[in-house]
C-alpha cells in the first residue's frame, strides 16, 4: 500500500493525538459518569485508540475518609505480593474486585482490584513523616519494586480508571455510568509503553488541569506538566489522587 493511500487511525496509529475534558459541580452536588463519557466521545478525532482514561472525585462517600487504591496487577501472584505489602501497612477496610463489563475494544486487561485503606502510622519509617508522605511512599514502592503491579491512584474518595483503547470504550469497560461524582476528567492519549501497564500521560495532563479547576476564582496556575508541578499540587489539595511520576 502507497503512503499516499494510508489513513489515520484506519491504517496506522498516530501517538501525538491528546483529548482532555474536565466537568466540575461547583457546589459539590453529585452527578453521573453519562456526562463525562458523552463528553470525551465528541473528542474521539482527538484521541487514537492506544490510551484513555479518567479521573472521578466523590465517588466513594461511604469510605470517603479511607484511602482508595486502585490496583492493575498482572497476574495473581503480583496481586498477592501487593496484597501483602498492603496488610502489613494498612488496615484494610474493604477490598474488592473493580466492577468491569467485558467489552471486544478492551483486550487484555489485567486483575482490577480496589482497597479502602487507614494507615498504620507505626510503620512509618520516621516519626516525622507525615501520613501523606506514608501513602505516597507506599505508591512508590509498589510501583517501582512489586512485578506487573501499580497503583493508578490513592486518594481519599476518588479513583482513577484507565487503560489501553479509546476513552469512551474505557468509560463503558469501568461502567463510569454507575458512578456519582462531584468532580470528573478524561483524557484521550496513548500510554508510554503501548501495553496494558498503563504509565500513561493522564497523570501529567491531569496535574494541571486539576490545578486550575480547583483554584477557580483564587490565582490561576499555569498548565506546566512537571514533577514539580506534580508534587505541589499533590501535597496542597486535600482528597486527590496520590500521582506517580516515574523518572
Amino acid at each position: 500500500m502507497e503512503k499516499s493511500t494510508l489513513i489515520a487511525d484506519r491504517d496506522w496509529r498516530n501517538p501525538s493525538a491528546c483529548g482532555l475534558i474536565g466537568i466540575m459541580n461547583r457546589k459539590g452536588s453529585l452527578f453521573g459518569g453519562e456526562m463525562i463519557m458523552q463528553g470525551i466521545a465528541c473528542l474521539r478525532e482527538r484521541s487514537n485508540g492506544l490510551g484513555g482514561g479518567f479521573a472521578a472525585y466523590g465517588i466513594y462517600p461511604e469510605n470517603k475518609d479511607d484511602y482508595a487504591f486502585h490496583v492493575l496487577c498482572g497476574s495473581l501472584e503480583a496481586k498477592k505480593n501487593a496484597e501483602d505489602y498492603l496488610r502489613q501497612h494498612y488496615k484494610v477496610i474493604r477490598d474488592e474486585a473493580i466492577p468491569t463489563y467485558p467489552l471486544d475494544a478492551v483486550k487484555n486487561p489485567p486483575i482490577l482490584w480496589r482497597y479502602f485503606l487507614q494507615p498504620i502510622l507505626e510503620m512509618r519509617i520516621f516519626q516525622t513523616e507525615t501520613e501523606a508522605d506514608f501513602v505516597v511512599r507506599t505508591v512508590m514502592e509498589l510501583n517501582q519494586k512489586f512485578p506487573r503491579t501499580f497503583v493508578a491512584s490513592s486518594g481519599k474518595n476518588m479513583g482513577i480508571f484507565k487503560g489501553l483503547g479509546y476513552p469512551e470504550d474505557i468509560a463503558a469497560f469501568f461502567r463510569l455510568e454507575k458512578y456519582q461524582g462531584y468532580l470528573w476528567t478524561a483524557m484521550g492519549h496513548p500510554p508510554w509503553g503501548l501495553i496494558w501497564e498503563p504509565v500513561c500521560m493522564l497523570e501529567k495532563s491531569m496535574s494541571g488541569v486539576m490545578c486550575a479547576i480547583f483554584n477557580l476564582g483564587r490565582r490561576s496556575w499555569s498548565l506546566m506538566r512537571t514533577k514539580k508541578t506534580c508534587r505541589k499540587w499533590n501535597r496542597s489539595l486535600k482528597n486527590t489522587a496520590r500521582i506517580s511520576i516515574f523518572p
